[in-house]
């Protein structure tokens, strides 16, 4: 009985060592497991990704907005991915719901529609970048 008391007490004795060489054994095994599939990622493809390209849609328009404040929104459809992406994109400014702003991001995803959606709104196209995103002039008060 001696020597299962003495095993079990040298067990206890050493439980926190087994317990941080099992850490570090595992924490080696994650470290070799992320840096090998780190460096097999496809590096050829950067800035080509669904959300860059995306992003570069806003390029232009940018150029012909304030730096800073608040600008409004509307688009054809129901899809809230492409307003998060439309704010995310044009930041820092803000980018509102609402048409009531001086100017207004148009993002049309079915091109562009029929001008009397803008007048019944009061917005007045401004400039037309060619790929669904329209500058429009808005009634602030």
């Amino acid at each position: 009985m001696t020597s299962r008391s003495s095993i079990a007490q040298t067990l206890s004795a050493n439980r926190a060592r087994i317990a941080v060489a099992m850490i570090i054994v595992f924490s080696l095994i994650q470290t070799v497991w992320m840096m090998r599939t780190a460096t097999s990622a496809d590096l050829g493809n950067i800035g080509e990704d669904r959300n860059s390209v995306y992003d570069r849609k806003f390029d232009g328009i940018q150029q012909d907005l304030p730096l800073r404040g608040i600008v409004g929104y509307i688009t054809d459809s129901n899809d809230t991915g492409r307003f998060y992406f439309t704010q995310y994109a044009l930041a820092p400014i803000v980018v509102d719901t609402s048409t009531e702003h001086e100017y207004v991001v148009g993002n049309f995803h079915y091109g562009i529609p029929d001008p009397q959606l803008f007048w019944d709104r009061r917005l007045y196209p401004v400039k037309d970048y060619g790929n669904g995103i329209v500058l429009l002039a808005g009634d602030a008060s």
